[in-house]
Protein backbone atom coordinates (compact mmCIF):
# COMPACT_ATOMS: atom_id res chain seq x y z
CA UNK A 1 0.00 0.00 0.00
CA UNK A 2 1.15 3.49 -0.74
CA UNK A 3 2.25 5.10 2.80
CA UNK A 4 0.31 8.07 1.95
CA UNK A 5 -2.75 6.26 1.39
CA UNK A 6 -5.70 7.23 3.85
CA UNK A 7 -6.97 4.46 6.37
CA UNK A 8 -10.05 6.36 6.28
CA UNK A 9 -10.33 10.10 5.62
CA UNK A 10 -12.22 10.44 8.95
CA UNK A 11 -13.14 8.36 11.47
CA UNK A 12 -15.21 8.85 14.17
CA UNK A 13 -16.40 6.75 16.72
CA UNK A 14 -18.47 6.14 20.27
CA UNK A 15 -18.42 3.11 22.21
CA UNK A 16 -19.78 1.51 25.21
CA UNK A 17 -17.56 1.70 27.76
CA UNK A 18 -16.66 2.57 31.33
CA UNK A 19 -16.21 6.40 30.31
CA UNK A 20 -19.24 6.18 28.65
CA UNK A 21 -18.12 7.70 25.02
CA UNK A 22 -21.53 9.21 23.69
CA UNK A 23 -22.30 10.54 20.25
CA UNK A 24 -22.44 14.26 19.61
CA UNK A 25 -20.03 17.15 17.94
CA UNK A 26 -20.15 20.30 17.10
CA UNK A 27 -18.10 23.78 17.21
CA UNK A 28 -14.76 23.50 18.76
CA UNK A 29 -13.39 25.13 21.93
CA UNK A 30 -10.17 25.86 23.61
CA UNK A 31 -7.58 22.99 23.36
CA UNK A 32 -7.24 21.24 26.51
CA UNK A 33 -4.23 20.01 25.92
CA UNK A 34 -1.00 21.55 26.16
CA UNK A 35 2.03 21.36 23.16
CA UNK A 36 -0.94 18.66 21.20
CA UNK A 37 0.84 19.67 18.10
CA UNK A 38 4.77 19.14 18.95
CA UNK A 39 5.66 22.21 17.66
CA UNK A 40 8.09 22.64 20.15
CA UNK A 41 9.77 20.26 18.97
CA UNK A 42 9.92 18.38 22.05
CA UNK A 43 7.43 16.95 24.75
CA UNK A 44 6.60 19.82 26.30
CA UNK A 45 3.45 19.46 28.60
CA UNK A 46 3.67 15.68 28.11
CA UNK A 47 4.66 13.07 30.88
CA UNK A 48 6.51 10.63 29.05
CA UNK A 49 6.86 6.90 30.33
CA UNK A 50 10.01 4.91 28.31
CA UNK A 51 9.09 1.46 27.50
CA UNK A 52 11.45 -0.98 30.11
CA UNK A 53 13.56 -2.32 26.72
CA UNK A 54 13.82 -1.27 23.45
CA UNK A 55 12.79 2.24 23.99
CA UNK A 56 12.69 4.67 21.07
CA UNK A 57 10.73 7.32 20.85
CA UNK A 58 10.10 11.39 20.29
CA UNK A 59 9.45 14.36 18.44
CA UNK A 60 10.54 14.74 14.40
CA UNK A 61 9.11 15.67 11.54
CA UNK A 62 6.47 13.69 9.95
CA UNK A 63 6.60 12.17 6.46
CA UNK A 64 4.71 13.57 3.26
CA UNK A 65 2.29 15.11 2.72
CA UNK A 66 2.08 15.93 6.92
CA UNK A 67 4.97 17.98 6.85
CA UNK A 68 5.00 19.11 10.31
CA UNK A 69 6.18 17.94 13.39
CA UNK A 70 4.97 15.46 15.37
CA UNK A 71 5.72 12.03 17.93
CA UNK A 72 6.84 9.20 16.82
CA UNK A 73 6.96 5.79 18.33
CA UNK A 74 9.63 3.23 17.26
CA UNK A 75 10.26 0.65 20.08
CA UNK A 76 11.86 -2.73 19.19
CA UNK A 77 10.36 -4.94 21.35
CA UNK A 78 7.09 -6.03 23.14
CA UNK A 79 7.05 -2.70 25.62
CA UNK A 80 5.09 0.56 25.04
CA UNK A 81 6.10 4.10 25.11
CA UNK A 82 3.85 6.24 26.76
CA UNK A 83 3.09 9.82 26.30
CA UNK A 84 -0.08 11.64 28.57
CA UNK A 85 -1.52 14.43 29.92
CA UNK A 86 -3.45 14.98 32.58
CA UNK A 87 -6.09 17.99 32.61
CA UNK A 88 -9.63 19.19 34.42
CA UNK A 89 -12.87 18.25 33.51
CA UNK A 90 -16.21 18.58 34.46
CA UNK A 91 -17.72 15.24 35.63
CA UNK A 92 -20.50 14.12 33.12
CA UNK A 93 -19.60 16.52 30.56
CA UNK A 94 -18.85 15.48 26.94
CA UNK A 95 -15.44 16.40 25.23
CA UNK A 96 -14.03 15.95 21.57
CA UNK A 97 -10.63 13.75 21.55
CA UNK A 98 -9.23 14.04 18.67
CA UNK A 99 -5.59 13.02 16.69
CA UNK A 100 -4.09 12.41 13.61
CA UNK A 101 -2.14 8.57 13.97
CA UNK A 102 0.30 7.20 10.52
CA UNK A 103 1.89 3.66 10.96
CA UNK A 104 4.40 3.26 8.68
CA UNK A 105 5.79 -0.42 8.43
CA UNK A 106 8.51 -1.48 5.14
CA UNK A 107 8.14 -5.04 5.73
CA UNK A 108 5.64 -6.96 7.48
CA UNK A 109 4.10 -5.21 10.34
CA UNK A 110 5.05 -5.73 14.44
CA UNK A 111 3.57 -2.58 15.44
CA UNK A 112 0.89 -1.59 18.32
CA UNK A 113 -0.59 1.92 19.09
CA UNK A 114 -3.51 2.55 21.89
CA UNK A 115 -5.01 5.78 22.91
CA UNK A 116 -6.51 5.68 26.80
CA UNK A 117 -8.70 7.83 28.19
CA UNK A 118 -8.88 7.36 31.80
CA UNK A 119 -7.10 4.24 31.63
CA UNK A 120 -9.96 3.08 29.16
CA UNK A 121 -8.82 2.22 25.33
CA UNK A 122 -10.76 4.51 22.88
CA UNK A 123 -8.56 3.30 19.94
CA UNK A 124 -6.10 0.45 19.21
CA UNK A 125 -4.22 -0.63 16.37
CA UNK A 126 -2.11 -3.36 16.13
CA UNK A 127 0.43 -5.24 13.04
CA UNK A 128 -1.11 -2.28 10.13
CA UNK A 129 0.60 -1.44 6.98
CA UNK A 130 1.61 2.01 5.83
CA UNK A 131 -1.26 4.56 6.38
CA UNK A 132 -2.88 7.27 8.08
CA UNK A 133 -5.98 8.65 9.85
CA UNK A 134 -7.67 11.48 11.68
CA UNK A 135 -9.86 9.98 14.13
CA UNK A 136 -12.36 11.71 16.28
CA UNK A 137 -13.74 10.68 19.69
CA UNK A 138 -16.74 11.41 21.72
CA UNK A 139 -16.38 10.77 25.54
CA UNK A 140 -18.03 11.57 28.94
CA UNK A 141 -15.18 12.78 31.74
CA UNK A 142 -16.03 10.79 35.14
CA UNK A 143 -14.05 13.24 36.84
CA UNK A 144 -12.53 16.12 38.06
CA UNK A 145 -9.29 15.32 36.65
CA UNK A 146 -8.78 13.10 33.39
CA UNK A 147 -6.01 11.82 31.89
CA UNK A 148 -5.57 10.95 28.41
CA UNK A 149 -2.32 8.87 27.26
CA UNK A 150 -0.48 7.47 23.97
CA UNK A 151 1.31 4.25 23.30
CA UNK A 152 3.13 3.37 20.90
CA UNK A 153 5.85 0.75 19.82
CA UNK A 154 7.32 -0.44 16.28
CA UNK A 155 9.77 -2.78 15.84
CA UNK A 156 9.59 -3.34 11.98
CA UNK A 157 12.94 -2.23 11.09
CA UNK A 158 12.24 1.23 9.41
CA UNK A 159 8.93 1.26 10.82
CA UNK A 160 7.52 4.43 12.98
CA UNK A 161 4.05 4.70 14.14
CA UNK A 162 3.42 8.77 13.89
CA UNK A 163 0.96 11.18 15.97
CA UNK A 164 0.61 14.98 15.90
CA UNK A 165 -2.66 17.50 16.10
CA UNK A 166 -3.85 16.15 19.40
CA UNK A 167 -6.95 17.88 20.68
CA UNK A 168 -9.36 17.66 23.68
CA UNK A 169 -12.31 19.89 23.77
CA UNK A 170 -15.57 20.46 25.53
CA UNK A 171 -18.11 18.72 23.01
CA UNK A 172 -20.44 21.63 21.38
CA UNK A 173 -24.12 19.80 21.42
CA UNK A 174 -25.82 23.00 21.54
CA UNK A 175 -27.91 24.65 24.61
CA UNK A 176 -31.06 23.33 26.06
CA UNK A 177 -33.64 25.47 27.99
CA UNK A 178 -34.97 25.09 31.86
CA UNK A 179 -37.46 22.39 30.52
CA UNK A 180 -35.03 20.15 29.18
CA UNK A 181 -32.62 20.08 32.01
CA UNK A 182 -35.92 20.18 34.41
CA UNK A 183 -36.98 17.14 32.89
CA UNK A 184 -33.46 15.50 32.07
CA UNK A 185 -31.82 14.87 35.88
CA UNK A 186 -29.43 12.21 34.23
CA UNK A 187 -28.17 14.84 31.88
CA UNK A 188 -26.91 16.95 35.03
CA UNK A 189 -23.22 16.79 36.18
CA UNK A 190 -24.00 17.45 39.76
CA UNK A 191 -26.40 16.78 42.47
CA UNK A 192 -26.26 20.17 44.05
CA UNK A 193 -26.84 23.84 42.20
CA UNK A 194 -26.35 27.05 43.75
CA UNK A 195 -28.73 29.80 42.34
CA UNK A 196 -28.17 33.06 44.97
CA UNK A 197 -26.47 32.21 47.99
CA UNK A 198 -28.32 29.38 48.45
CA UNK A 199 -27.65 25.62 47.91
CA UNK A 200 -29.92 23.48 45.91
CA UNK A 201 -30.61 19.72 45.88
CA UNK A 202 -30.82 18.25 42.16
CA UNK A 203 -34.41 17.24 43.43
CA UNK A 204 -35.34 20.91 44.90
CA UNK A 205 -33.82 22.88 41.93
CA UNK A 206 -35.84 20.67 39.55
CA UNK A 207 -38.91 21.43 41.43
CA UNK A 208 -38.25 25.33 41.27
CA UNK A 209 -37.82 25.27 37.34
CA UNK A 210 -41.43 22.96 37.40
CA UNK A 211 -42.93 25.62 39.95
CA UNK A 212 -45.97 27.84 38.68
CA UNK A 213 -44.59 30.92 39.49
CA UNK A 214 -48.27 32.87 40.51
CA UNK A 215 -46.41 35.91 39.35
CA UNK A 216 -43.47 35.64 41.64
CA UNK A 217 -40.36 36.19 39.24
CA UNK A 218 -37.84 34.96 41.67
CA UNK A 219 -38.94 31.62 40.37
CA UNK A 220 -38.45 32.44 36.51
CA UNK A 221 -35.00 33.92 37.12
CA UNK A 222 -33.99 30.83 38.93
CA UNK A 223 -35.04 28.83 36.40
CA UNK A 224 -33.16 30.34 33.93
CA UNK A 225 -30.31 30.99 35.95
CA UNK A 226 -29.94 27.06 36.22
CA UNK A 227 -30.85 26.19 32.83
CA UNK A 228 -27.55 28.74 31.87
CA UNK A 229 -25.27 27.31 34.56
CA UNK A 230 -26.10 23.79 33.29
CA UNK A 231 -25.18 24.48 29.87
CA UNK A 232 -21.85 25.98 30.73
CA UNK A 233 -20.66 23.30 33.46
CA UNK A 234 -22.68 20.02 31.70
CA UNK A 235 -23.09 20.29 28.37
CA UNK A 236 -19.71 22.56 27.77
CA UNK A 237 -21.07 25.46 26.18
CA UNK A 238 -19.12 29.08 25.52
CA UNK A 239 -20.13 30.76 28.72
CA UNK A 240 -18.16 34.28 27.44
CA UNK A 241 -21.65 35.74 26.44
CA UNK A 242 -23.27 35.10 29.84
CA UNK A 243 -21.07 34.72 32.77
CA UNK A 244 -21.74 38.75 33.74
CA UNK A 245 -25.17 37.47 33.59
CA UNK A 246 -24.68 34.47 35.62
CA UNK A 247 -23.28 36.53 38.02
CA UNK A 248 -25.39 39.31 38.40
CA UNK A 249 -28.76 36.87 38.71
CA UNK A 250 -26.78 35.19 41.84
CA UNK A 251 -26.44 38.51 43.25
CA UNK A 252 -29.83 39.04 43.19
CA UNK A 253 -30.94 35.97 44.14
CA UNK A 254 -28.75 36.55 47.50
CA UNK A 255 -30.91 40.08 47.83
CA UNK A 256 -33.91 38.84 46.49
CA UNK A 257 -34.41 35.03 47.55
CA UNK A 258 -36.63 32.01 45.35
CA UNK A 259 -40.39 32.35 46.97
CA UNK A 260 -39.87 36.05 48.19
CA UNK A 261 -42.30 37.14 45.60
CA UNK A 262 -40.97 39.33 43.83
CA UNK A 263 -43.96 41.23 40.90
CA UNK A 264 -43.28 41.85 37.59
CA UNK A 265 -43.91 45.15 37.99
CA UNK A 266 -41.56 45.77 40.74
CA UNK A 267 -39.21 48.08 40.60
CA UNK A 268 -36.90 45.37 41.95
CA UNK A 269 -38.05 42.91 38.86
CA UNK A 270 -37.57 45.57 36.47
CA UNK A 271 -34.01 46.14 37.26
CA UNK A 272 -33.25 42.67 36.52
CA UNK A 273 -35.07 41.99 34.05
CA UNK A 274 -31.76 43.38 30.93
CA UNK A 275 -30.05 40.21 32.81
CA UNK A 276 -32.81 38.09 32.58
CA UNK A 277 -33.47 38.14 29.10
CA UNK A 278 -29.74 37.49 28.37
CA UNK A 279 -30.17 34.35 30.75
CA UNK A 280 -33.60 33.33 28.51
CA UNK A 281 -31.56 34.33 25.31
CA UNK A 282 -28.30 32.48 25.97
CA UNK A 283 -30.80 29.18 27.09
CA UNK A 284 -32.36 29.59 23.67
CA UNK A 285 -29.47 29.43 21.21
CA UNK A 286 -29.65 33.26 20.52
CA UNK A 287 -26.16 34.08 21.64
CA UNK A 288 -22.39 32.42 22.01
CA UNK A 289 -23.55 29.11 22.01
CA UNK A 290 -25.97 27.41 19.39
CA UNK A 291 -29.26 25.61 19.87
CA UNK A 292 -29.18 21.80 19.89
Amino acid sequence: MNPLTPLKSTATFFLAIGVLLIAAAGPTSANLIVNGDFETGDFTGWTTTPAATGSNFGVTTLPPAHDTLGAFFSANGSDFDSISQTFATTPGASYDVSFFYQPVSPSSPNNGFRALFNGVAIYENFNTISGFIFQTFTVQATGSLTTLEFQGRNAVSGGVDYLDDVSVTPTQSGVRGSGYWANHPEAWCFSNITLGCQSYTQAAAIAIMLSPTRGDMTYQLAAQLAAAKLNVDCAGMDSSCVASAIAAADAWLCSHQIGSNVRANSQAWKEITPTYNTLADYNEGLLCAPPP
